[in-house]
């Protein structure tokens, strides 16, 4: 399974779920995804996935099945 982000700037008064990015060290940022949206997926802790940068946003999908 993969998902799809569109790459906007969010507003104050969006009604859209709001993703957050975390500056982990140096040079990794981790982003914070609704923990609903995870779970629909069947994603687990830990889960290595790729991510895939597209025309107007990023995907994201697992490693493993590439799906």
């Amino acid at each position: 399974m993969s998902i799809y982000m569109p790459v906007y700037m969010a507003k104050s008064k969006s009604k859209k779920p709001v993703s957050h990015l975390i500056r982990l060290g140096p040079s990794s940022t981790v982003v914070v995804l609704p923990a609903n949206l995870v779970r629909s997926l069947g994603w687990k802790k830990h889960q290595r996935v790729l991510i895939r940068r597209i025309a107007r946003g990023i995907k994201i999908i697992d490693a493993r099945t590439k799906q």
